[in-house]
């Protein structure tokens, strides 16, 4: 056997194995659970998490399994970290789009009575956003703005007689300003302000005469403030903290209203293994706490989870990625006594390139429901200037 004679040979052959190497790892990883555990879960909790406060992620860290907090990047400042702005060094601009599918098996209408269920429900979710920050000596700021639209089918519920239907729309606006402060050149401070509005309309139908019982208006307009922090210990180690509280209102046109609230906090590490070796693994782990408080109901969610993955530069400026997460959801709603404790594995995928001044990536993210699996889909495009 021809011997390694240098440290740059090890890592040329490397480039060969390692890829093989992480998918299988990764296979291992997904596969066992997901085998393991057939999901019996429930729209309520997972659409719920939608609605308020979630803002979304980047193609980047879709890729990663949802892992950010301790990844650099400028469009991961807007995205992500907001501390991660501190560390950015040209101007950007980006151009994000996702496609969702959100869905359980369990709808809206009958979350006490599953068996009567005649349909998974689930929501199509399309987005498309445009960003862009600017450095400065001591940090950066950064301007995004993002609309979504959500195409909502409810399911149906057998009444004897007829069967019920529901389905509706969502439309959402929201915008973020974010600025960093970076300290000395391993620690960096940033700051995220969101205002998100979303107006949301639900018909209910009586599916077996074709009659319309009328519409729900519903509008929610929420604050959002995301603080976080990055630490780079050393040349192969990052470090992150980030979570945020938001405030908001929810009203029902002719109905009542009440309030919003939710908050999370995460902390996340960055591994580059070898210095030599293009390998980059990520993990995060999280917990967020979501309330709607309104007149005689309400829904509470508590929601904790991991998020592990890893980015492999394949050849120069293409880059493999992969991950895995896992979270566990406790929802109950006040008026009805529901209560799901979903858990849900998923798995990831994606790809960066990068040609002269402009980055390309696509990652997505599938997570067993129980329904027909949740889907997203996430596009990035980077400009630096």
């Amino acid at each position: 056997m021809k011997p390694i004679k240098s440290m740059r040979e090890f890592t040329n052959m490397n480039r060969k194995w390692m890829p093989i190497f992480i998918l299988g790892a990764l296979s291992a990883l997904l596969l066992t659970p997901l085998a393991a555990q057939a999901q019996s879960n429930d729209f309520n909790a997972h659409y719920n998490r939608y609605l308020f406060y979630n803002m979304g992620m980047s193609a980047r860290s879709a890729g990663m399994g949802g892992a950010y907090s301790a990844l650099r990047g400028g469009e991961l400042g807007l995205l992500g970290n907001p501390a991660s702005l501190g560390f950015l060094e040209k101007r950007m601009a980006i151009l994000k789009g996702d496609l969702d599918e959100v869905s359980g098996s369990t709808s809206l209408l009958s979350p006490n009575a599953r068996g009567f269920d005649s349909s998974v429900s689930k929501t199509d979710i399309w987005s498309l956003g445009v960003g862009g920050a600017y450095p400065f000596e001591w940090g950066a700021v950064g301007l995004n703005y993002n609309y979504r639209d959500d195409d909502r089918d409810i399911g149906t519920f057998d009444m004897g007689a007829f069967d019920m239907g529901m389905s509706g729309d969502a439309k959402r606006h929201d915008v973020s300003l974010s600025a960093a402060y970076r300290y000395m050149d391993d620690l960096s401070f940033g700051y995220r302000y969101s205002y998100i509005d979303l107006d949301m309309d639900t018909d209910l139908t009586d599916l077996t005469n074709f009659g319309s019982f009328g519409s729900v208006k519903e509008e929610f307009s929420g604050h959002r403030n995301q603080f976080g922090i990055q630490y780079s210990a050393n040349e192969i180690l990052m470090l992150g903290l980030d979570g945020y509280f938001g405030l908001g209102d929810w009203d029902v046109k002719g109905g009542p209203s009440g309030d919003a609230d939710s908050w999370a906090v995460r902390a996340g590490v960055a591994w580059n293994p070898l210095v030599d070796l293009p390998l980059l693994i990520a993990f995060d782990v999280k917990y967020e706490n979501r309330e709607l408080d309104i007149s005689g109901g309400g829904a509470e969610d508590d929601l904790w989870g991991i998020h592990l993955g890893a980015e492999y530069e394949v050849i120069e400026n293409l880059y493999l990625r992969g991950g895995y997460l896992y979270e566990n959801f406790d929802y109950t709603e006040k008026s009805t006594g529901f209560d799901a404790n979903p858990s849900v594995n998923g798995f990831s995928g994606g790809l960066g390139y990068i040609y002269d001044n402009i980055t390309l990536d696509y990652g997505f993210i599938y997570t067993d429901t129980g329904g027909d699996g949740d889907f997203m889909h996430v596009f990035g495009l980077i400009y630096e200037f």
